[in-house]
Formats: structure tokens, sequence, C-alpha cells
């Protein structure tokens, strides 16, 4: 790549330090990730500082620098393109660098020949690449990948985040390209997954990204109306997705829900492929729907249950896959209660219809749910999910990966169980249910236990590499976890509560047992405190009194 002269190389010892540091860039082959990094230091710390400052700009405004950087630069989340990313941010709003020569930006090795020729040729006669020419060298696998988990990139590893697409980078550069006066073709910005993008971001925890998903939206659709020379098959059905998305969206930058967001994500790829098998579904669906609930979206119901039989199974695939990627808060969990989804889910995975992707797709929408504390105990308490997951496993027809998956979701239920009774001490739930369910727990987790022994060992000898390929979870942890004593004894517990010296403790043991002091003198039963003020527990009205003296106190049962 030209970034330096003949001159320039001979001459380096009276270069400035950041010259210096571009120097060393450019002769670093392996790995770039520490000099990036000392030239992002010096950047943020010499903002202030006027000679340093115009060093860095005339550096900057060459037409080296910039794309030495590009070429560095592969759009993800990774530290080195964080840095990157950072450096560019920093050039333009405080160094009021001027990036638009370089516009729209090429990323990675394809950077290399194209700014080669911005260098030789210069910014005035240099023929700059289209902004659909720009969407093409986006990675569609790469794309799609980063839909499917935008919004649980913190639990992603650093190595993972490799893959995935910044969405800061992305939505700078579709807003720029969604300018009035584009020249961005429609259906490249279609087939790139990047509309699918822009419904994804609407569910972003960050205000200003999911603005500037809103934004992006709302250009492409006005670039959709106008551009009447770049026209496709189903173009009217994906205006009417978005405009049916709109009308229900009811909030300015409304945080919309995971599942939602990714079914509009899903059909805008459907409608654009007229050959797809749930065209006319998604196309229906679309044209007779003057809006779509965000908490009751009954129309996912219905594909759920679909079964046509010329097609069987692709809409309950479709739908099951979308519900295990976009299920990942209790928002999302409640829509899927309030349309009566997860029930049909746990009925349809045994039953004659389902097959091996549509199994697979609930396993790891319920690994999905149990993920989340709050969903977990819902998971336990309410649908005994351990007595279901039992019932799976005991059936013939149950192949091995599907008793390691289902042991690994039932390791960490107790998992979530055992820490649930730790942190919130049982807190919306008698002692009895939590005694009841933590001693099932371990009945079920022997039968468990067993299954997932015999399952893992033939699993391993199937497997060529041995237990490389599997997940990291094995028998071996869940026989540690059920061999813990954390079954919830029901008195001891309190005694226990009662050790801590929180009154809020003592109101949950009121369920079971009356407390009464030295003297006999009944508490009162709405505060949880002796009706003798002036003795050693005082009133204890505030939730955080401390108990001074226990040794007077005892428990007796309701009669």
């Amino acid at each position: 790549m030209v970034v330096m002269s003949d001159s320039d190389e001979n001459n380096s010892v009276n270069q400035s330090e950041f010259t210096k540091l571009k120097l060393h860039l450019v002769n670093e082959f392996r790995d770039s990730t520490k000099i990036i990094k000392k030239i992002w230091k010096y950047v943020n710390k010499h903002i202030n500082d006027e000679e340093e400052r115009g060093d860095i700009i005339n550096v900057c405004e060459g037409l080296d620098f910039i794309p030495l950087l590009l070429f560095h630069y592969s759009g993800s989340l990774s530290k080195k393109d964080k840095y990157i990313y950072d450096i560019l941010n920093k050039l333009e709003e405080n160094y009021d660098v001027s990036l638009s020569k370089f516009m729209p930006f090429s990323i990675g090795e394809k950077a290399k020949a194209y700014y080669e020729n911005l260098q030789k040729l210069g910014a005035i006669l240099y023929q700059r690449q289209s902004f659909s020419e720009a969407i093409d060298q986006l990675d569609k696998e790469r794309m799609n990948f980063s839909i499917k988990t935008l919004s649980t990139i913190s639990l992603l590893s650093e190595n993972v985040q490799h893959h995935v697409y910044d969405p800061r980078f992305l939505l700078r550069t579709f807003c720029i390209m969604l300018e009035p006066g584009s020249d961005l073709s429609c259906k490249a910005f279609i087939s790139s997954y990047c509309l699918s993008y822009l419904f994804t971001v609407t569910s972003l925890e960050d205000k200003d990204l999911r603005g500037l998903g809103y934004v992006c939206l709302q250009r492409f659709l006005g670039h959709l109306n106008q551009l009447t020379t770049d026209k496709f098959e189903t173009k009217r059905l994906i205006q009417q997705l978005i405009r049916l998305f709109k009308e229900s969206v009811t909030l300015i930058n409304q945080k919309v829900p995971h599942i939602i967001s990714y079914f509009f994500a899903k059909a805008s790829i459907e409608l654009y492929d007229p050959t797809s098998p749930l065209f006319s579904r998604i196309a229906n669906l679309v044209i007779s729907s003057p809006t779509i609930s965000f908490t009751h979206p009954l129309q996912f119901y219905t594909m759920l249950e679909s079964c046509p039989a010329d097609k069987p199974n692709v809409e309950t695939e479709w739908i099951l896959e979308l519900l295990s990627v976009s299920t990942i808060d209790m928002d999302d969990f409640n829509i899927l209660e309030h349309i009566g989804g997860f029930k049909a889910c746990l009925s349809l995975y045994a039953s004659e219809i389902s097959t091996i992707p549509v199994r697979k797709n609930i396993l790891i929408l319920i690994n999905n749910i149990i993920s989340n504390s709050e969903c977990s105990w819902v998971l336990l308490n309410t649908y005994n999910i351990h007595a279901w997951i039992i019932q799976v496993m005991v059936n013939n027809k149950t192949s091995n990966w599907e008793c390691c998956f289902l042991s690994r979701i039932f390791l960490k239920i107790c998992l979530a169980f055992k820490k649930y009774i730790q942190d919130e001490g049982c807190e919306g739930v008698s002692n009895e249910k939590a005694s009841t369910l933590s001693q099932s727990l371990k009945f079920v987790g022997v039968i468990v236990l067993q299954k997932f022994k015999t399952a893992y060992s033939q699993q391993v000898i199937s497997l060529k590499d041995g237990p490389s390929k599997l997940d990291n979870s094995k028998p071996e942890q869940l026989e540690e976890l059920l061999n813990e004593n954390w079954i919830v004894d029901i008195y001891n517990y309190n005694d226990e509560i009662l050790a801590r010296g929180k009154i809020h403790h003592l109101r949950r043991a009121y369920s079971l047992k009356r407390l009464v002091c030295g003297d006999e003198k009944l508490c009162d039963p709405n505060y949880a405190c002796c009706e003798d003020r002036k003795g050693k527990l005082g009133c204890c009205k505030e939730a955080n009194y401390q108990i001074q003296d226990i040794s007077k106190l005892e428990f007796i049962p309701y009669n």
C-alpha cells in the first residue's frame, strides 16, 4: 500500500512523534493492535495541545493516514476496531478533519487497491465507488450473525465479537448513504440484510443508536418512494412492511421488543424473494394487518401451529427460529406467554409432527429463557419445567444430543434456583413451595444425571475428536451440584433468617410461624415486631432494623 515516499523513510529521524507512529503502523505486518492503541492515546491526549494538534491535522489531511487506518479496520467490535473507530471519530469531532473525501468507506483488504488509486490520482480526478458498491462489500454472513446477536453482544466472547459489526459504524454509514439524492440501490440494501439490521436496532437499550435506527428507517422509506428507477417485484410490499412498523410504534424512540423487531427483520428478507415458501403467508399478514400489537401479536401464534399439507413445518420452523433468537428478556417472555406460545412449544416438542429442526429450536428457546434469572424462576415455579424435562428424557425416542441438551438446561435451572434462594430469600413464594421445589429438583436430578451420563458417554464415542466438540458442561458438574446441601429446610431456613437480623426477612417467616418474645407476648402480625417496644427488640417498623438480642426469641407454629 502506498503510504510514504523514500524521502520520508530516510528523514524519519526528524519527523514528529505522530508521524513516527504512522510509520510504525506502516511497517507493522503482524498484530497492529498495540501501535493503534498508542495512536489512540496520542490523539486523545493532545486535543488541547496546539503544537501537537497542528501536526496531527497536517498528517491526517494527507491521503495516506486515513486509508492506512481503514486498511486495518474491519468494522467489528474487536478492541483494535474500537480504537480505530474512536480515532476517526476524534479526528472529525475534535480536530476538524474532514473524512468526506474518503467516503463511502472501503475497509479491510479491499481498501488497499481502492485507496492506492486515490493517492495516485488525487481527490479531484479519482472516481469514487458508488454506495451500492460499498454495500456489496458487507459480508452477508456477518450481517446475519450481527442481527441475531445485536442485543446480546455483552454475552459474547472477544473472539466472537470479531465477527459482529459495530452498530455505530453501520448506522453512521447507512445514515450518510440514505441522504436525499443518494444513488443507493434499494435492492442491494435489502438483499445485504441492511434493512433487517435497521429493524433490529430499534430493540437496543442505547437510546442514541435506537434513534439513529429510526432515522435510517424513515430515510429508507423516503428513498424507496422517490427512487422510481429502482424497480423490483415486491417493492410495494416492502413499503407496506415499513409502514406497518411505523403504525405499530406508539412512542417516540420506542424500544421495540426483540421478538417484534426480529420478526420485521426476517419478514423483509422473505418479502424481497417471491420464490420463498413463506412469501404468501408474510405478504398476507402485512397486507391484512393495520397494526401489530407489541404485547399480543396473535399472528405469531397462528404461524406456530400452522401445518399446511404442501409444506409441513415450514412456517413452524420459521417462527420457532425467530423465537429462539429473539426471546432475550422478561418482556419477550411475557409476549410469548400472552399468546400462549410457550405452552404450545412444550406441547409441540413431543408431538408426532415435530422434526429435528423444530425440537432443536425449542431447546434453544428454553435455554435462552433459562439464561435470564427472572424468567428461569417463572419456568420452575409456574411451569414445573423440570417435570417436563424428565418426561421428555425418559421417552425412548429422545436422542443422545437431546438428552445432553436437556441435562444442561436442567443444570442451569438448578444453579438459578440455588442462586435465587440464596440472594432473594424466596421472596414472593412460601417456604413450603421453595422446599418442595428444591426436593423435587433433587429427586428429578438423580434420573437426569443417570440419563446424562449414558448419553454423554455415547456422544463422546461417536465423535472422532472426543469431548472437545461438546458443550463445556459435563455430568460431573451436575453430580457435584446435586451432592451439595441446598435443599430448603423450612425450620432451619427461618432460624437462618432470624440470625441475619433483617426484619423484612422475618416477615416472610410468618407464613409458617408466629414470633413470640420471652415473656409470651405475641408480636403484632402486621409488623413482625414485639408489642413491648421498650424491650430488646424495640420498635421494628423500619425494615432495616437490626435485632439486638435473639436469645429470648423462639418460634412456634400456627395452630
